[in-house]
């Protein structure tokens, strides 16, 4: 039932013409178009699950770059076809577990570059609200500290989701269809308004990058931790 209430994202682009041309992207994404209406539909495709691992993330930001780019693309379909119900599943654990033996020094700086990556991934795809505005400070709280997941039915009654679509060739119609009508708003008045209600918190992310980025590295680099982690990575590799 999962993969009949897959969710797509959705992201808004630059106003352009009709025609839109198909950029050359890696084999991890696809790129498709409507003619009619200026929508773009970026399908991840990194096998198994399309896990975020600093070669993904930055197909990612090559993507993202290209469709700012065409005057044709008016919106962005982001959606997943891996042939499983998934669309991310998060970040490549396998990338943060540090050789053993190795430099100390190497490490530090490769997770910062990771954290870097995930940075420029979550600014250039930034419509996804944070979660604490959404479902509110306590049960964000709570969720983010228990690692709590919810379902399709209760992440649409906690505003996570706006609707919940039977299959998945009919959330991805309907995916299309909304992002026609964002694309139908005058852009310069779309662009405002997404400036003023998330200018704030662009701000704040940019502000922390860095210090996140080193902080997120310390943190992996624990020694407690990347125990936690190569057991979780050696629990995947025999699913």
């Amino acid at each position: 039932m999962l993969a009949a209430r897959q969710v797509t994202r959705l992201a808004s682009a630059r106003t352009g013409a009709r025609a839109l041309a198909t950029a050359s992207l890696p084999s991890s994404l696809h790129l498709s178009a409507s003619t009619t209406d200026g929508v773009a539909i970026l399908e991840m495709k990194d096998a198994p699950v399309n896990a975020l691992s600093s070669a993904f993330m930055e197909s990612l930001c090559i993507a993202a770059d290209q469709l700012a780019r065409d005057e044709a693309v008016r919106a962005v379909v982001l959606t997943s076809n891996v042939g499983r119900p998934v669309f991310s599943a998060g970040l490549n654990l396998a990338e943060l577990i540090v050789d053993e033996g190795g430099d100390p020094a190497k490490p530090d700086k490769r997770l910062v570059s990771f954290m870097s990556h995930i940075g420029a991934v979550t600014r250039a795809w930034l419509s996804f609200p944070k979660p604490m505005d959404t479902v509110g400070v306590r049960r964000g709280e709570r969720m983010l500290q228990l690692g709590e997941l919810v379902g399709p039915e209760e992440a649409l009654d906690m505003g996570l989701v706006d609707e919940v679509m039977p299959t998945e060739a009919e959330t991805l119609a309907r995916a299309v269809e909304m992002a026609a009508k964002f694309a139908a708003v005058p852009d310069h008045s779309r662009r405002d308004t997404k400036q003023a209600l998330r200018g704030p918190f662009v701000t704040q992310m940019e502000d922390r990058a860095a210090q996140d980025a080193t902080a997120f590295a310390t943190h992996v680099m624990d020694p407690n931790v990347q125990k936690q982690l190569r057991s979780i990575v050696e629990g995947l590799g025999k699913r």
